[in-house]
């Protein structure tokens, strides 16, 4: 399991630019099992709506109403209106499918609900208060919002770290951590660090 630790020492002269979170990883030695050990990949409802929509599963209607006309024209595939009948969505469906990498198909495919690090959860929209982690439902930890928003204690025992709701600034509320701060049209991506017993913030953007 990784663990990470604190510098015990700090130089004032030492920077980086304003906005920037750097990483430093050493060596790998050929060891992707440990650098892929060092990185949890969740599942969202926009990696679900594409996958949904690419497996023939949706008409993609909902799914191109919440980002995926932007991945379309990410991918190259040009679209100028939403389809308007099923022929037209399979020609979409099918140049998707022919833009999009196999690799980054199954990245995606293999994204994780949950992930727990000692008193943390981390899920992409919340829990369904009220159940334990086995009980959540594949559609409670993608798309709740209200009734988990509204809980005092929605997983007793764990920190539930989150996203799905934007919010301006991260919000820690001590059982619950959004760190959704709408990157799309704030610019600002939320990181969470947590080491040891303390936690705190880095935010690309200014503000």
């Amino acid at each position: 399991m990784f663990r990470s630790w604190l510098s015990r020492v700090e130089l004032p002269s030492a920077a980086v630019a304003d906005g920037r979170a750097i990483y430093a990883i050493g060596d790998i030695h050929g060891r992707l099992d440990l650098i892929t050990e060092l990185l949890t990949f969740l599942m969202g409802n926009h990696e679900e709506g594409m996958l949904d929509f690419l497996r023939g599963r949706s008409d993609g209607s909902a799914w191109l109403s919440y980002g995926g006309v932007e991945t379309l024209l990410s991918y190259g595939v040009a679209v100028r209106r939403l389809p308007p009948d099923g022929s037209a969505t399979r020609e979409l469906r099918e140049a998707l499918r022919q833009a999009v990498p196999v690799t980054h198909v199954d990245f995606l495919s293999s994204c994780v609900l949950s992930h727990t690090e000692g008193d943390y959860v981390f899920v992409h929209a919340g829990v369904r208060p009220g159940r334990t982690m086995e009980q959540q439902t594949r559609d409670d930890l993608l798309w709740i919002r209200d009734d988990f928003l509204r809980a005092r204690l929605p997983l007793p025992g764990k920190v539930v770290v989150h996203g799905h709701t934007i919010c301006e600034v991260p919000q820690d509320l001590g059982y619950r951590i959004d760190i959704d701060t709408g990157a799309f049209a704030s610019g600002r991506l939320t990181c969470l660090v947590i080491r040891g017993r303390t936690r705190r913030f880095l935010n690309t953007g200014a503000g």
